[in-house]
């Protein structure tokens, strides 16, 4: 990122921790220029582009219960809440 802020000294970029809906409000309200993160569910007045999709993955030590399952499903993770 720096070489990039070196070239083009006018933009400036800003790093925040949003919740989608505040990231949802944020555009709408041009308090964003561009967001890049998991894809929200589409919302009136904003304009979403799917870049690329992405595999969540479920990392545990070895000997976890969870090793034992060929797929970990968002219910079995409710315990671990």
């Amino acid at each position: 990122m720096y070489r990039f802020l070196v070239r083009r000294p006018g933009v400036r970029i800003s790093l925040l921790t949003l919740l989608n809906h505040e990231v949802l409000a944020a555009a709408r309200e041009h308090r964003v220029d561009l967001w890049l993160g998991l894809a929200p569910a589409s919302h009136g007045g904003v304009r979403v582009e799917r870049l690329c999709q992405s595999d969540l993955v479920c990392i545990m030590p070895p000997d976890d219960q969870l090793t034992m399952v060929d797929r970990v499903t968002i219910p079995a993770l409710a315990p671990f809440r």
